[in-house]
């Protein structure tokens, strides 16, 4: 080989291997999690992120996150041309234990380090136990169902407990007296506590016979209910009356009917909405009368009962006052109609 050639070869191949060292980001991008010193520290420590060649992206920006891209940006800096790079950060408050720094430079997946936080927050979990209540019904937290359950809280949040009776039952009070008689209940929670709730059937109701007269004949239509029951009405087609009781409570209403005044198909309806048989009401005949128990939430409603068949002698009533009123107008209209043909 000619002695000029191989020396021109040698000296190629030194420079291709010295270029190859000072740019290995030209061949392949090689990314690791970054170092970190200190690794451990109370909150606003100090930290120097970095890495060396091939940590990020060459001349890209790189960032730093608390626990994950989503948390807080500690720092940012710039890849050098062979994506080293280096930034300082200050560790926020935080709880003791490990917590991650995430490094992103925007072009690759992030590569994190742990730190260890000490002497940072310590958090203080208060647990509120709800006891199985006495009577019927059922206790929430916070709008969901916890009856029978532990639920943690940190300290100074605020528990909303709520009692809600079942059906003929109505909330009396806290055990140890702790709430009161209030519900819902706010307890802002300091220490351990227990929310047991205290539930009493309701025993007490009011009867009404409710007299409705139809030409010469009177019908009683009656309401049993722990609700204050009034305005009661029949316009001939339905009857109609309003429920009042403690928001919260369970309400119901027991109404029974006379056949001979309403019958065939019924429908109820609560403040202009369609119950649902065997769901919201049910029904019962006794041979001579509808029985109908309506169960509902106390507040104030409207309660209305229509029926495909209302008593004969209404109708016809009705009937025979439409057809007079029609005849009357017709005699009028007709005698104007005379006066102007005169004219």
């Amino acid at each position: 080989m000619n002695k000029n050639l191989a020396t021109t070869l040698i000296i190629t191949m030194l420079a291709a291997s010295t270029i190859l060292a000072a740019f290995p980001m030209a061949c392949a991008e090689i990314h690791f999690p970054p170092a970190l010193d200190p690794t451990s520290g109370p909150p606003g420590t100090k930290v120097t992120v970095s890495a060396g060649a091939g940590g990020a992206a060459k001349f890209a920006n790189v960032s730093a996150y608390w626990n994950s891209l989503a948390g807080e940006v500690l720092n940012s800096t710039l890849a050098d041309y062979t994506g080293a790079y280096e930034m300082v950060v200050t560790i926020p408050q935080a709880v003791n234990g490990l917590h991650w720094i995430v490094v992103n430079d925007g072009e690759s997946e992030s590569e994190g380090a742990q730190f260890n936080v000490t002497a940072g927050l310590v958090v203080t979990y208060y647990h509120l136990g709800v006891v199985m209540p006495i009577g019927d019904g059922d206790v929430y937290v916070n709008g969901t169902l916890q009856t029978g359950n532990i639920v943690e809280f940190t300290l100074g949040e605020v528990a909303n407990i709520t009692a809600v009776p079942a059906s003929g039952w109505k909330f009396d009070s806290w055990v140890f007296g702790q709430g009161g008689a209030s519900n819902p209940w706010y307890l802002t929670m300091t220490d351990d506590m227990v929310a047991w709730a205290v539930f009493t059937e309701v025993t007490s109701f009011e009867v009404i016979a409710h007299n409705v007269t139809v030409e010469t004949s009177t019908y009683v239509v009656e309401t049993v209910s722990n609700s204050t029951v009034s305005e009661f009405v029949f316009n001939g087609t339905s009857i109609r009356f309003q429920v009042e009781g403690t928001a919260g409570t369970a309400g119901f209403c027991n109404v029974t009917i006379p056949s001979e005044l309403m019958s065939g198909e019924f429908s109820i309806y609560k403040d202009g909405a369609r119950l649902t048989r065997d769901v919201d009401y049910t029904r019962t005949y006794n041979g001579t009368h509808y029985i109908f128990d309506v169960t509902y939430e106390h507040s104030t409603h409207i309660i209305e009962i229509t029926a495909t068949e209302v008593i004969p002698e209404f109708r016809l009533s009705v009937f025979i006052l439409i057809m007079a009123i029609t005849s009357i107008a017709l005699t009028v209209s007709t005698k104007k109609l005379a006066r102007k043909t005169k004219m």
